[in-house]
């Protein structure tokens, strides 16, 4: 059911947003993408209801630049607390396979999250802001800003063992032991 005009005006701030009606919207998309919900759709009114909690946040309440940090924040927990708490006990192809694996869902997960904060995207992430360690000044959109958040907290930390591990099954490869050219294609992209 799509959020009522009162519960709107309960919101008080970001993290009251958050903790009634953002985190358990965004704890259950996850769980859909890894495939654990009964119902797999995400319906219109559960994204007007999000919307309209975010329209809220930075229209009326301007809080703009918080629930900008929100999103960028959401990716930030979905990489350090889910998707590295996954491969750090995982070596070899099972590594490299859940590797893969995990983009992929990152990257549908990345879509919906873009989607849901689409009104940031078309007021906040479409003017100019300080990215990158020089901290020069660029559009940078949502999306590109989650691909950039997996890259620094998933995939530049295992480069080396990435590396190592693609090295290591084309010498097996070479010396003709079976390796899984599907495993591998997907850790090289």
């Amino acid at each position: 059911m799509a959020i009522s005009k009162s519960e709107l005006n309960l919101i008080e701030n970001v993290n009251d947003a958050w903790t009634r009606y953002l985190k358990p919207e965004i704890d259950d998309i996850k769980q859909r993408i890894e495939g654990d919900a009964n119902d797999q759709k995400f319906g219109f009114n559960r994204f007007m209801r999000f919307t309209g909690v975010i329209h809220r946040l930075v229209q009326e309440l301007n809080f703009t630049n918080e629930a900008a940090e929100l999103a960028l924040n959401i990716f930030v927990d979905n990489c350090e607390n889910d998707i590295n708490t996954l491969l750090n006990p995982l070596r070899d192809g099972q590594f490299l396979l859940e590797l893969a694996r995990r983009w992929q869902k990152y990257k549908q997960f990345t879509k919906i999250i873009c989607a849901l904060f689409q009104y940031l995207y078309n007021y906040y992430f479409q003017l100019e802001h300080p990215t990158g360690k020089e901290g020069q000044k660029r559009v940078q959109t949502l999306q590109q800003r989650a691909y950039d958040i997996f890259r620094d907290r998933v995939f530049i930390n295992r480069i080396d063992q990435i590396q190592n591990l693609v090295l290591h099954f084309i010498d097996r490869d070479r010396i003709g032991e079976q390796v899984d050219n599907t495993m591998m294609k997907n850790a090289v992209e």
